[in-house]
C-alpha cells in the first residue's frame, strides 16, 4: 500500500456526500438476499376482515424457494448443520436495516424485510420484502441476476463486496476531472468506512495496522481476485505521520468477454452452471452486435426509471443487464 503526503493547507480531503446505502450483514445473508431478490413476485395476501362478506387483498413483493435449492446454489452440502446455519442467518436477516441518509440533520432508513418464514419440514423459505425495498428489487431483478452471478456468488468477504459496490458507484468519474482514460478513484476516511460498513467503535481498536489489514488490505485483495471488470489499488493519504484517509484508485480492465474458468475441483453441477454462463455471455455479445438498435432502445428506457440504490453507474449496470436479458428473450431463436 503506497502513501500520499499532503500539506496542512490542502483541501483535497473535504468529505464527499456519500450517496451509497449503509448496511452491514454476514456474507451468507447477502447471498441469501441476492438469491431471493431474483425470485421476487407479486404475491397476493388476503386482507378480508373476518366480519366482511367482500373479499379484499393487497399485493406484496415476496420470494419463495426451497432451502435445498439455496444450499445447492451456494455450493453447500445438504446437511443438518448447514440447515441450522441457514436458519441462524435467516433470523439475523429479519432485523436487517439499510440506511440511505444518516447525518446530523436527517436520517432515512428501511428494513429489508417485512417477514421471513423458514420451514425445514417443508424445505421452504418465504421472504416478504418491505414495500420500499421489495418493489425496487422487483423492477430491477433482471439486472440483479447478472450482478449476482458476477459478484455476490464469488465473494466471501462482506467488506470486499461493499468496496466493489462503492467503486462501481464512482465509475462515472472515469476519464474525467484529470483521471486517465478508464481510470477513476474514490477516497474515504476511517470514520467514513466505519459508518458505511457499520463497524462498531470498539472493533479493531488500537493500532491502525489491524483495521487496515482486516477492513481494507485483505478485502481489496479478494476484490481484485474475484472481479475482472476493474482493479483497485489503495493509497494511504497522510498529513505528516498521521493517516487521514485512503484513496482507492480504480482501473478498468480491457473490454473483452472473459469466460469463467472450469476447474477439476468443480462439481458436475458447478461445471454445467459455468458452461451455461459462458454460453449466455457469448449469445449476448452476438445479439448486441446484430440488434444494436433494440438494445439501445431498452437501455435508454431503463435509464429513465428511478433507482433506489447507488449512483448513476449502478443504474447503468442495471439498465445494461436489462437490455441484455431482453435480447435473450426476444431473439432466443437466433441463439
Amino acid at each position: 500500500m503506497n502513501e500520499i503526503a499532503i500539506k496542512d493547507h490542502d483541501t483535497m480531503l473535504q468529505s464527499d456526500e456519500l450517496s451509497r446505502a449503509m448496511y452491514s450483514c454476514s456474507m451468507l445473508a447477502r447471498k441469501i438476499i441476492a438469491f431471493g431478490a431474483v425470485r421476487i413476485k407479486e404475491t397476493e395476501i388476503d386482507t378480508t376482515p373476518f366480519w366482511s362478506e367482500s373479499r379484499t387483498c393487497i399485493y406484496v413483493p415476496a420470494a419463495e424457494f426451497r432451502i435445498s435449492e439455496l444450499l445447492k446454489a451456494l455450493g453447500m452440502v445438504n446437511s443438518g448443520e448447514n440447515y441450522l446455519a441457514i436458519k441462524k442467518t435467516v433470523k439475523e436477516m429479519r432485523t436487517l436495516g439499510i440506511d440511505l441518509i444518516d447525518n446530523d440533520d436527517e436520517y432515512l432508513g428501511y428494513n429489508w424485510f417485512q417477514t421471513i418464514h423458514y420451514n425445514k419440514a417443508k424445505d421452504k423459505i418465504v421472504m416478504q420484502f418491505s414495500q420500499e425495498i421489495g418493489w425496487c428489487l422487483y423492477n430491477l431483478k433482471d439486472g440483479y441476476t447478472a450482478l449476482n452471478l458476477r459478484t455476490v456468488g464469488e465473494f466471501k468477504s462482506f467488506y470486499a463486496f461493499r468496496f466493489y459496490e462503492i467503486a462501481l458507484s464512482w465509475r462515472g468519474m472515469k476519464g474525467r476531472n484529470g483521471n486517465k482514460k478508464g481510470c477513476w478513484f474514490f477516497q474515504m476516511t476511517v470514520e467514513e468506512l466505519r459508518k458505511t460498513f457499520k463497524i462498531p467503535d470498539e472493533a479493531y481498536n488500537g493500532r491502525n495496522d489491524n483495521f487496515i489489514r482486516k477492513v481494507i488490505t485483505i478485502p481489496i485483495e479478494e476484490l481484485n481476485k474475484v472481479n475482472t471488470d476493474f482493479s483497485v489499488e489503495v493509497l494511504k493519504i497522510k498529513r505528516g505521520r498521521e493517516i487521514v484517509a485512503f484513496r482507492f484508485e480504480c482501473k478498468e480492465s480491457e473490454k473483452e468477454t472473459k469466460k469463467i474458468a472450469i476447474t477439476r475441483a468443480d462439481s458436475r453441477e458447478i461445471r454445467q452452471e459455468k458452461r451455461d454462463i459462458n454460453s449466455e455471455q457469448e449469445a449476448v455479445a452476438k445479439l448486441r452486435k446484430a440488434h444494436a438498435d433494440r438494445w439501445q432502445e431498452v437501455f435508454d428506457f431503463e435509464m429513465t426509471q428511478p433507482c433506489l440504490f447507488g449512483g448513476e453507474e449502478i443504474k447503468k449496470s442495471f439498465a445494461e443487464n436489462k437490455a441484455n436479458m431482453t435480447l435473450l428473450e426476444e431473439f432466443k431463436d437466433e441463439i
